[in-house]
């Protein structure tokens, strides 16, 4: 169900939503809309994941609806294209984490224009619970393999139990997942609702081109089910340690049982260095990983954003096919 970002106006990767004046959130047209965590339940009950949040991000008089994941009580793990000025909606990479299609950012929002809400159905309507002061990603305008961002609040947001995070190791080829987020879903809930799926499981992870026709780089992964427009930024919690160990970055149709790509969080050690510096805090490690499977694929590269299929023979063929929608997956 967590399948990308996708902002409440403009989804980055896939949908896009609008907020209306009272408490409800709005799809408003978007040709790439989709559902979101499909074939998931509803989290609003004792063992609700509180720790994942709602990021509603202002521009001009459009909303976007976001993903994220407190990793600490005023910093939160997201997707980069939910907090960036994005120039396209469809991102093309290859191998090696280069843009097929041009530039697919052009710098990040005003931190001020970005909130973040708690709670399985939050009102956008109201405040949010805490605003971003700073906002922490990688350099370079375009998506590939690094779609992933870190938001430091004004306020910390307590009595949440916050997330442990894998920088070790990448995810295991066949290592199940928990997806959560506020993404479209198939259960005719209202977008903005929090979302949860289990035993989604990893079919590939690091630089290659899969059995499905996605592209990979290095830190990224494909999981078989799960995220839609929306969902964009939401996490990869491991069900055999409880850590996040990637972000909702891109996909295909929110149905498919596969192409659904997270950015790993292994491999941006520093992001999270800095990130922490600026905010006077400190994160929780996965004490320990998964053992990894033979098969694991893992070399270099990566991207998540509208997947697209890479035909050599046709630069045009393949964005065609890298139908991505951003969803802000959803955004």
């Amino acid at each position: 169900m967590i399948r990308s970002c996708i902002p409440i106006i403009s989804l980055i990767l896939s949908g896009c939503t609008i907020e209306s004046s009272e408490n409800e959130i709005i799809q408003i047209g978007s040709n790439t809309s989709k559902p979101a965590i499909f074939g998931g339940m509803e989290d609003n009950d004792a063992s609700s994941n509180e720790s994942v949040v709602a990021i509603r991000t202002i521009n001009g008089d459009t909303f976007g609806l976001c993903t994220g994941t407190l990793i600490a009580s005023n910093v939160v793990l997201t997707a980069r294209h939910c907090i960036s000025k994005v120039i396209t909606y469809q991102i093309a990479c290859n191998q090696n984490s280069d843009s097929l299609n041009g530039d697919h950012v052009e710098g990040n929002m005003d931190p001020t224009s970005i909130g973040v809400y708690s709670g399985a159905t939050p009102h956008f309507s109201d405040p949010p619970r805490s605003r971003a002061i700073a906002i922490f990603t990688t350099n370079g305008k375009n998506l590939c393999d690094h779609d992933i961002a870190i938001i430091v609040l004004e306020t910390p947001i307590t009595n949440i139990d916050v997330l442990a995070v894998r920088l070790k190791s990448p995810a295991a080829m066949g290592e199940k997942v928990l997806s959560v987020g506020y993404g479209k879903n198939d259960k005719n809930v209202p977008i903005g609702s929090r979302f949860r799926r289990g035993n989604v499981s990893v079919l590939t992870q690091g630089r290659t081109k899969t059995s499905t026709g996605f592209i990979l780089g290095e830190h990224e992964f494909e999981v078989d089910v799960g995220s839609c427009q929306g969902d964009s930024g939401g996490p990869a919690i491991s069900e055999a340690t409880g850590a996040i160990i990637g972000v909702v970055s891109r996909g295909g149709e929110c149905s498919d049982n596969f192409g659904h790509v997270y950015t790993t969080t292994a491999g941006f050690d520093s992001l999270f260095k800095d990130a922490f510096l600026f905010a006077g805090t400190t994160f929780n490690l996965e004490e320990s990983g998964p053992v990894p499977h033979p098969d694991r694929r893992i070399d270099a590269g990566g991207c998540r954003m509208v997947h697209a299929r890479t035909n050599i023979t046709s630069i045009i063929l393949m964005v065609a096919m890298i139908v991505f929608g951003m969803r802000r997956r959803r955004s």
